[in-house]
């Protein structure tokens, strides 16, 4: 059950002209003056139900999808809305060309884009930066953009297959207020907020909190993720200045699967529910966020943005591995392995970007620089499997 609260505000002009008519000696005024050019742009930016008519993952700057010579598919806000997806994975589920690869037991968002690709590939980005291999997708995605082809080379040193890149939600000035409540199966709840506002001279506010638990689909486990999200923003004419950041404690299973049978590699005849490990298989993980983006209009149709963002992923496993499934015996081989992370990814970004036209064609002109340093400290202890 959702509940809204909105302010509209409506203006009504109304124009009232009155005639008069007379008869008089009609004058001719030879002087002429010249007019000043004025260039009128409109990007077409809009969302129309599921479709997205225009997109910035290409050139950096929001055009329409007609005009990019890129294969580019949008997932807009209504269709996220309607289809309520609980991950990243989940959410392109219908983009063709995009398949899971591997989680590491669910730990990572692990996407393959036309057969490249993997949970440490660097592919996926937050706001046009790089966004590290933690789980991306929540209660702050507006809209994923996915471009595909060698295109993604505009995002630093990438395989072929594309990107992936999670829009977030931004501070309004209209003030908008929303809670919401969340029930499904596998005994799942969830509590939601939505604020946002403008604060005066250019300022605006959004904060964003989303709650969710619920049991595992297979027979032991439970999910619980909590997500913490505020921002703001400032602009003038010319400048656009954003600021936010976001937070995510998460509780999940550490779940790799049914394992194979020794003998044959065939699965083994158990339901798919359940599970050979032990209930103690979870992964505790925290997740932070900072953006930081400026946006200044240099002249008519030209633009510099630069961009700084952080983020951090500290998680720690702990699992019974299953290493050899006997049927005749009805016994499996686990060994104990328990894992520490912390990685931290620094990425930042300077562009400009411009539209001018020589003759008959138009031309939009995009140079820029991408810097990007990843800190990583894993931890890995084994025992031997009994």
């Amino acid at each position: 059950m959702n509940f809204k609260l909105s302010l509209i505000s409506t203006a009504l002009l109304t124009t009232f002209s009155i005639s008069t008519f007379a008869e008089t000696e009609q004058t001719v005024d030879t002087n002429t003056e010249t007019l000043e050019q004025i260039n009128v742009q409109d990007t077409g930016i809009k969302q129309n139900g599921y479709q997205m008519t225009g997109t910035s993952v290409v050139s950096k700057a929001e055009v329409p999808v007609f005009d990019t010579p890129n294969t580019v598919n949008i997932l807009s806000t209504k269709l996220l809305e309607d289809r309520k997806p609980e991950s990243l994975i989940d959410a392109l589920y219908n983009v063709s060309g995009v398949s899971q690869a591997n989680t590491l037991g669910g730990m990572f968002d692990a996407i393959q884009k036309r057969g490249f690709g993997g949970n440490r590939d660097n592919s996926i980005m937050r706001n046009g930066l790089q966004a590290g291999p933690a789980k991306n997708f929540s209660a702050t995605t507006e809209t994923v953009e996915v471009l595909k082809g060698p295109a993604s080379v505009l995002y630093g040193i990438q395989d072929p297959g594309g990107v992936v890149n999670i829009i977030t939600k931004k501070p309004q000035q209209t003030p908008r207020y929303v809670v919401g409540g969340t029930l499904g199966n596998h005994s799942l709840w969830g509590t939601q907020l939505d604020f946002t506002g403008g604060l005066g001279n250019g300022f605006a506010y959004r904060f964003i909190y989303d709650k969710q638990e619920k049991d595992y689909w297979r027979n032991f486990g439970k999910v619980k993720n909590t997500t913490y999200a505020p921002s703001l923003s400032w602009e003038n004419d010319k400048t656009k200045v954003l600021l936010s950041y976001e937070h995510k404690d998460i509780l999940e299973p550490f779940d790799r699967g049914t394992n194979l049978l020794t003998a044959t590699n065939a699965l083994p005849d158990i339901p798919v529910s359940r599970r050979l490990d032990e209930p103690n298989n979870e992964t505790t993980a925290k997740t932070d966020n900072i953006d930081f983006k400026i946006e200044h209009k240099l002249s008519d149709g030209w633009k510099l943005n630069a961009g700084y963002s952080y983020a951090r992923y500290k998680y720690f496993y702990d699992q019974a591995r299953i290493t050899n499934v006997n049927v005749k015996t009805r016994t499996a081989r686990r060994a104990i392995e328990q894992q520490q992370g912390d990685q931290r990814v620094h990425s930042g970004t300077l562009n400009i970007v411009g539209e001018f036209g020589i003759g008959d064609i138009a031309n939009r002109f995009v140079a820029g620089l991408i810097l990007c340093v990843i800190f990583a400290i894993l931890v890995l202890f084994i025992t031997k499997a009994s």
